[in-house]
């Protein structure tokens, strides 16, 4: 994060302001489809687990569980940027407009997403959230 002088304040006040906001094709359907996947996915590995392992009941559960949260950590970034593009697609520009930042905070979030580890970038993303993008001064803000 870095202050601006009067003229980088104003090319990121334009950029906030005018930059043509994209609406990812990613919509409601598409997260459901993700989710059900998802959540069919970790089902079906788990029912396998239960039914096939040949060792006693408790350990099959602790091993199902174990590659459940495996699954849905693997896949947790993707999820994520899923979601802020529905996000992306679905609210009034109002709402998008209000980000002081450049790049915008979903597009912060997503970059940040792809760019570090989840949990670097979820810490990142919810400074950027809530301390850096919460006043009245335009920034430059790159994950």
């Amino acid at each position: 994060m870095q202050r601006l002088c009067s003229a980088e304040n104003d090319e990121v006040r334009r950029y906030v302001l005018t930059k043509p906001l994209q609406k990812p094709r990613t919509n409601a359907l598409t997260m459901i489809l993700i989710l059900v996947g998802y959540f069919g996915a970790c089902i079906c590995v788990s029912i396998a687990i239960i039914k096939l392992l040949p060792v006693p009941l408790f350990l099959r559960v602790i091993i199902a569980v174990a590659v459940t949260l495996c699954i849905g950590f693997s896949l947790s970034k993707f999820i994520l940027i899923k979601a802020v593009e529905c996000y992306q697609h679905y609210a009034k520009e109002e709402t998008r407009r209000r980000c002081l930042c450049m790049p915008t905070c979903s597009e912060y979030a997503i970059a940040a997403l792809k760019k570090y580890s989840l949990f670097v970038a979820l810490r990142k993303i919810r400074k950027r959230l809530f301390v850096t993008c919460n006043g009245a001064i335009y920034l430059k803000d790159f994950p």
